[in-house]
Protein backbone atom coordinates (compact mmCIF):
# COMPACT_ATOMS: atom_id res chain seq x y z
CA UNK A 1 0.00 0.00 0.00
CA UNK A 2 2.93 2.29 0.43
CA UNK A 3 4.46 1.65 -3.01
CA UNK A 4 7.85 3.50 -2.91
CA UNK A 5 7.56 4.30 0.44
CA UNK A 6 7.96 1.33 2.01
CA UNK A 7 11.74 0.03 2.36
CA UNK A 8 12.15 -4.10 2.25
CA UNK A 9 14.67 -4.38 5.29
CA UNK A 10 14.02 -8.42 5.40
CA UNK A 11 13.54 -7.68 9.12
CA UNK A 12 10.11 -9.72 11.24
CA UNK A 13 9.74 -6.59 13.12
CA UNK A 14 9.45 -3.24 11.12
CA UNK A 15 8.21 -0.01 11.86
CA UNK A 16 5.00 1.16 9.64
CA UNK A 17 7.38 1.95 6.31
CA UNK A 18 9.25 -1.46 6.53
CA UNK A 19 12.46 0.53 8.12
CA UNK A 20 13.89 -1.94 11.66
CA UNK A 21 11.90 -1.47 14.51
CA UNK A 22 13.32 0.30 17.31
CA UNK A 23 14.56 -2.07 20.47
CA UNK A 24 12.67 0.22 23.34
CA UNK A 25 9.51 0.40 21.22
CA UNK A 26 9.63 -3.06 20.14
CA UNK A 27 9.82 -4.26 23.83
CA UNK A 28 7.51 -1.76 25.27
CA UNK A 29 4.87 -3.09 22.64
CA UNK A 30 5.52 -6.43 23.67
CA UNK A 31 5.19 -6.20 27.45
CA UNK A 32 1.84 -4.43 27.05
CA UNK A 33 0.60 -7.04 24.94
CA UNK A 34 1.27 -9.80 27.75
CA UNK A 35 -0.62 -7.48 30.64
CA UNK A 36 -3.50 -7.19 27.60
CA UNK A 37 -3.42 -10.78 27.67
CA UNK A 38 -3.00 -11.64 30.91
CA UNK A 39 -5.82 -9.36 32.03
CA UNK A 40 -8.16 -11.75 30.36
CA UNK A 41 -6.58 -14.90 32.17
CA UNK A 42 -6.72 -16.70 35.17
CA UNK A 43 -3.82 -16.52 37.67
CA UNK A 44 -3.06 -19.87 36.83
CA UNK A 45 -2.91 -19.48 32.89
CA UNK A 46 -0.84 -15.86 33.27
CA UNK A 47 2.02 -15.86 30.74
CA UNK A 48 5.73 -15.11 32.88
CA UNK A 49 7.18 -12.21 32.14
CA UNK A 50 9.65 -12.73 29.51
CA UNK A 51 11.76 -10.74 26.85
CA UNK A 52 10.77 -9.98 23.47
CA UNK A 53 14.79 -11.70 22.97
CA UNK A 54 13.23 -14.92 25.05
CA UNK A 55 11.48 -16.03 21.86
CA UNK A 56 14.79 -16.48 19.95
CA UNK A 57 15.53 -19.15 22.54
CA UNK A 58 12.23 -20.58 22.62
CA UNK A 59 12.21 -20.40 18.81
CA UNK A 60 15.80 -22.06 18.49
CA UNK A 61 14.96 -24.76 21.07
CA UNK A 62 11.30 -25.67 19.20
CA UNK A 63 13.05 -25.77 15.77
CA UNK A 64 15.93 -28.21 17.11
CA UNK A 65 13.22 -30.61 19.23
CA UNK A 66 11.47 -30.49 15.74
CA UNK A 67 14.74 -32.15 14.40
CA UNK A 68 16.27 -28.94 12.41
CA UNK A 69 19.30 -29.45 10.80
CA UNK A 70 21.96 -27.18 13.41
CA UNK A 71 22.94 -25.57 9.85
CA UNK A 72 19.72 -24.36 9.23
CA UNK A 73 18.85 -23.08 12.41
CA UNK A 74 22.26 -21.59 12.29
CA UNK A 75 21.51 -20.05 9.05
CA UNK A 76 17.85 -18.75 10.11
CA UNK A 77 19.15 -17.09 13.43
CA UNK A 78 22.20 -15.20 10.95
CA UNK A 79 25.59 -16.46 12.93
CA UNK A 80 28.32 -17.56 10.97
CA UNK A 81 29.74 -19.88 13.34
CA UNK A 82 27.18 -23.21 14.61
CA UNK A 83 29.15 -22.98 18.27
CA UNK A 84 27.31 -19.68 18.68
CA UNK A 85 23.87 -21.56 17.97
CA UNK A 86 24.37 -24.61 19.76
CA UNK A 87 25.95 -22.69 23.24
CA UNK A 88 23.64 -19.61 23.46
CA UNK A 89 20.03 -20.50 21.75
CA UNK A 90 19.94 -24.34 22.37
CA UNK A 91 18.33 -25.86 25.62
CA UNK A 92 17.58 -29.58 26.49
CA UNK A 93 13.92 -30.11 26.82
CA UNK A 94 13.15 -33.27 28.99
CA UNK A 95 11.24 -34.44 25.62
CA UNK A 96 14.71 -34.16 24.01
CA UNK A 97 16.39 -36.72 26.71
CA UNK A 98 13.31 -38.73 26.09
CA UNK A 99 13.81 -39.43 23.03
CA UNK A 100 17.99 -39.54 23.18
CA UNK A 101 16.96 -42.62 25.65
CA UNK A 102 14.85 -44.33 23.74
CA UNK A 103 17.24 -43.99 20.62
CA UNK A 104 20.15 -45.95 23.03
CA UNK A 105 17.58 -48.36 23.82
CA UNK A 106 16.63 -49.16 20.51
CA UNK A 107 20.87 -49.24 19.28
CA UNK A 108 21.19 -51.57 22.14
CA UNK A 109 18.31 -53.57 21.82
CA UNK A 110 16.65 -53.37 24.92
CA UNK A 111 13.55 -52.28 22.21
Amino acid sequence: MLGSNWQETGFVFVSIIGTPQELRHLNRTFDALIVKDNKALEESDKLPKIRSHDLRHFCATMLLSQGLPQQTLMEILGHSQISLTMNTYSHVLPEMTRAAIGVMDLVLGRK
